[in-house]
């Protein structure tokens, strides 16, 4: 009998799914082995493209340097090497009601 799913080496050859997170992702997946840390490394192994805007760094490391100072390294030794897909930060003044 022949499945209707698609073969692994299919699935790892199509264009991976971006996933933009916001600045509590990035500190939460930094700071416990949660859900979030599940998240960043996910995304460090490449199983889809993380997005995100310098002002969610930006919001990320400064939580984290007020609150958890001693992971400001781990996560930029993380932030380095993991596949990002960097935006622009939104405008200021954006409609958010669309």
């Amino acid at each position: 009998m022949k499945s209707n799913m698609a073969e692994p080496s299919r699935l790892a050859s199509e264009k991976p799914v971006r996933v933009m997170v916001d600045a509590t992702v990035l500190y939460a997946g930094t700071g416990w082995p949660r859900w979030s840390y599940e998240v960043l490394r996910y995304a460090l192994r490449g199983d889809f493209r993380l997005v995100l805007s310098p002002l969610v760094i930006k919001q990320a490391k400064r939580n984290l340097v007020k609150k958890l100072p001693a992971l400001v390294e781990s996560f930029d030794a993380w932030l380095s090497p993991c596949p990002v897909e960097m935006v622009p930060d939104p405008r200021p003044n954006y409609p958010h009601h669309l």
